[in-house]
């Protein structure tokens, strides 16, 4: 299979995982032709196919949970720098306290009969 030892000859980190197990969600989706590339298991690259088919799936996941995390926190700063603008400014309060209670006012008059 080779897939341990080019990437220890390398000095990769995922040298020492088992390449095994994150392939094999993924080797149904690798369709291998009929004829052989090499003696052996080094002939059958299908394993290192869904090794690397594997880590760009990864890959794809782990950028979107970044871009999302990274959207939240965008959100996150300007509901903030929202609520601090609304802080500083007490004619906004009031104006807000207005609308709220002119709301109120008018959704009462609707109920009474």
């Amino acid at each position: 299979m080779m897939v341990r030892q080019p990437l220890a000859r390398a000095g990769h980190p995922l040298a020492s995982c088992d390449y095994h197990a994150i392939a094999a969600p993924y080797k149904s989706v690798i369709v291998m032709p009929d004829r052989h590339y090499g003696r052996g298991a080094a002939g059958r690259p299908s394993t290192k196919l869904a090794f690397m088919f594997a880590l760009e799936t990864y890959a794809a996941q782990a950028r979107e949970r970044e871009e999302a995390e990274a959207t939240r926190r965008q959100l996150l700063e300007w509901r903030d720098a929202a609520l601090a603008a609304f802080l500083e400014d007490p004619s906004y309060a009031a104006a807000m306290a207005s609308a709220a209670s002119a709301v109120l006012r008018r959704t009462r008059s609707w109920h009474l009969p």
